[in-house]
């Protein structure tokens, strides 16, 4: 009966956790249904990921996946992130912290597909899914004479035919020879539809895509989610998607069918359908995916600057990444003082207040000053929420330089700041400005020029005094010699790297020291100091220890046990600071490992017994091995020896006193006690009751979390977790409660130990059963775990 009861006990409490599963699911279910996984604002990437450089994170734009392995492992070993295709897994396994970033173009359809590698040809999802493949595209309402860049012969000038639905005067799809002379617009001269396809400037075969459609918005997002899944990409890039008002003009987007005589100003239908697919595109990934997946927009510097309010609002908005193509451009079109430099402290207050930005340069690394003008400017503007990115330029390491991997150490000052200004020598209507930032290791600087019109050549160079010695850093991270005054053109950009920063070696202890003892002394000394601390973590917080002149020798009591680290840290009288490559040492605190499992010596009185206690941690705290017995019985067990602890036979017929050690002492076992049919659950071991519930959890998260198709009921998998493991505990602790088998813990705890020395079941029984255990007992704690 009582069997029967507990059986019914645990059935009836499944069947209520059941039952309110099944009510939260009803609940819950149209929230769910409708919200799928909701985020945040947008955010920044996350700095506390591991980079490959500690000064900067870099990045690099890739559109096509050509790489061999070495180029591949070339790539993820210069990258943090990489937009674009890249060879995976491969690359995971010589950066196994790469983030790669889908790339999707919203502008263009490439050979008349849908992307490279045809994404899903438009004539085949149009027909599968029952949309007008022709609509994916945008058509000139009449004909138009324009400039496009053919990709083997250069810059051409074309005509394109324009399309007008009225001269279809039978609405068959095409302007016959019939219509076409008496055609009542003949402004609008194709005879199909698909001949006025409007064609991007830079490839005449690439046709501008019609992102209002809703045809265009499935087969993007689709497209975005399975490259997506694909080896877990950060996000993508929306390239196109940021237009400014003059770019519109230059593509003529009034003069198509779709938005025929629309005005062109910052309320242009346009820019709300593509922030419309924003959002749209954002609500698709947020229900499908665990985990944020940003959308990057691709903009270019002056554009960002220069949109109409409304775009620059709602680009705001719309994305918490934002990658700048031509940030750090220096010839004439690119950076002037009066306009562009307020543009750069914008882009810098947006990354200081989380977003990120992905600053790149494109092709003007090809010369020395180009490369380190590109690289000063990022440092002006670095925070770490900035990554500085390079271009493929017709090969796999495009326009990467060495310089960038050069450690100029974190910023000291928070913002940049005007070093030097004057009268441009070129233009004595122009005033320059030398912007600067001060790092650990260098000092930066900028000399944007003034305005638009201003000379960039030798005219316009301006001499600076230096208030100490520097060498500068080339663009292949070599350091030339030491200078105390700079000569800087417009547009010129210098890394200046401090010659003079103490020179600290750190002497002892050794690195990956392991110790017993717990005084260490610390040895350290740098040179071009005034004064050098030692810093340890000894005490729980990094902190200086003690402080000195150009070495120190300095000793630390009584260290606990633990790993710990170590430096020491110079300054020289410019108050600069450095230090060595910190060191760490671990104190291992001797604990007591030694056991007397077995006395011996035939009847006691006068003789002497004799004991086994091997010293494992070799502490020197074991009694001796031969002990003057006290009269007591031959069976009885002995007394504690000089200076040890340990561990003894546990006797259930009398009380036996452990000698005192560093650790507790372990209590004698209490004498048997008569063992009913059925003890109650709290007379169980507590450990014995949690083992006897695990539940591989994992397993069981993982159905949760995995595969895209498991949604939206993957959203109900917290509930379902919670309401099986309410379930299963309570089965499995009313089953427990039918279990007649005790758990003695010190008798527990003895044998554990034991084992832990290596003895075998045998071997503990026979000293037991010596001891006056009862065998039964003995074999039932020797099964449990």
């Amino acid at each position: 009966m009582k069997r029967n009861l507990l059986q019914d006990h645990a059935t009836t409490a499944m069947l209520t956790y059941f039952a309110l599963f099944v009510f939260l699911v009803i609940v819950s279910w149209p929230s769910l249904k409708l919200t799928g996984h909701v985020i945040s604002e947008p955010q920044g990437l996350n700095t506390t990921n591991t980079t490959l450089f500690s000064h900067i994170k870099t990045f690099g734009v890739i559109y096509n996946q050509d790489f061999n392995d070495t180029q591949t492992a070339w790539l993820a070993g210069r990258y943090d992130l990489r937009i674009g295709s890249l060879s995976m897994p491969f690359a995971y396994e010589v950066n196994p912290d790469l983030k790669v970033i889908n790339y999707l173009n919203t502008q263009t359809i490439n050979d008349a597909r849908f992307g490279e590698g045809c994404w899903g040809c438009i004539e085949d999802f149009a027909s599968e899914h029952g949309f007008d493949a022709e609509s994916f595209f945008l058509h000139y309402m009449e004909d138009i004479q324009y400039v496009y860049n053919f990709p083997d012969s250069g810059y051409q000038s074309v005509s394109i035919p324009g399309w007008n639905p009225a001269n279809d005067l039978d609405g068959d799809g095409w302007v016959n020879d019939t219509e076409y002379p008496i055609r009542p617009y003949p402004d609008a001269s194709a005879r199909h539809k698909n001949e006025s396809r409007m064609a991007s400037s830079w490839n005449v075969h690439w046709g501008m895509a019609n992102i209002a459609y809703e045809g265009w918005q499935e087969l993007a997002i689709n497209d975005t989610i399975k490259n997506l899944e694909l080896y877990d990409k950060a996000g993508t890039l929306l390239d196109g998607m940021v237009f400014s008002v003059p770019l519109m003009h230059y593509f003529s987007l009034n003069s198509t069918l779709e938005y025929y005589g629309e005005p062109i100003d910052g309320n242009f239908s346009y820019i709300d359908h593509k922030y419309d697919f924003i959002d749209l595109l954002r609500g698709r990934l947020e229900s499908h995916f665990p985990t944020y997946k940003p959308l990057v927009a691709n903009a270019e510097a002056a554009w960002y600057a220069t949109t109409e309010p409304v775009n620059s609002q709602r680009l705001d908005q719309a994305f918490g990444w934002m990658l700048i193509e031509n940030a750090y451009d220096y010839a004439a079109a690119g950076h002037y003082y009066d306009v562009m430099w307020p543009m750069l402290l914008m882009l810098k207050e947006n990354a200081d207040s989380g977003k990120t930005l992905l600053l790149m340069v494109n092709d003007r690394t090809a010369t020395e000053r180009g490369a380190v003008f590109s690289l000063s400017l990022y440092y002006i503007l670095h925070s770490p929420n900035t990554y500085f990115g390079t271009k493929r330029d017709g090969t796999y390491n495009g326009s990467w330089f060495d310089a960038i991997a050069y450690d100029i150490g974190q910023p000291l000052d928070q913002d940049p700041y005007d070093w030097a200004n004057g009268t441009d020598p070129s233009n004595a209507s122009h005033t320059y400005h030398v912007i600067g930032r001060e790092y650990e290791n260098a000092l930066v600087l900028v000399k944007m020029k003034p305005k638009r019109i201003s000379d960039t050549g030798s005219s316009s160079a301006t001499n600076h005094n230096l208030s100490r010695l520097y060498q500068p850093l080339y663009s292949d991270g070599t350091l030339g010699p030491a200078i105390s005054s700079i000569s800087l053109m417009n547009n010129e950009g210098a890394i200046l790297i401090k010659t003079d920063l103490p020179l600290v070696t750190l002497i002892a202890p050794q690195d990956q020291l392991e110790t017993n003892s717990t005084d260490i002394t610390f040895l350290c000394n740098a040179t071009g100091s005034v004064s050098i601390s030692l810093y340890t973590n000894t005490t729980g917080t990094w902190a200086p220890e003690n402080s000195t002149d150009t070495s120190l020798n300095h000793t630390i009591e009584d260290v606990p046990g633990g790993r710990f680290a170590w430096n020491c840290l110079a300054y020289n009288s410019y108050g600069d600071a450095n230090y060595a490559d910190t060191r760490y040492f671990t104190v291992n605190r001797c604990e007591e490992d030694w056991a007397c499992t077995a006395w011996s010596g035939g009847s006691c009185g006068t003789r002497s017994c004799s004991c086994s206690c091997p010293d494992d941690s070799d502490c020197g705290t074991r009694p001796s091995e031969s002990l003057d017995c006290p009269p007591q019985d031959s069976g009885g067990g002995g007394g504690g020896g000089g200076g040890g602890g340990g561990s003894f036979t546990p006797s259930p017929s009398q009380n036996v006193t452990a000698p005192q050690t560093t650790e507790p002492a372990i209590l004698p076992l209490e004498e048997p006690v008569d063992i009913p049919e059925a003890v109650e659950t709290q007379n169980l071991s507590l450990e014995y009751v949690i083992e006897e519930t695990v539940i591989d959890v994992p397993q069981i998260t993982g159905f949760a979390v995995s595969g895209s198709t498991l949604r939206p009921y993957a959203l109900l998998a917290p509930f379902l977790l919670i309401m099986v493991l309410f379930a299963l505990i309570s089965f499995r602790v009313i089953s427990v409660r039918k279990r007649t088998t005790p758990v003695n813990l010190q008798l527990k705890e003895y044998i554990v130990r034991l084992k832990a020395k290596g003895r075998t079941d045998e071997y503990i029984s026979d000293i037991l059963k010596q001891a006056g255990w009862e065998e039964e007992v003995i074999k039932r704690s020797l099964r449990q775990k």
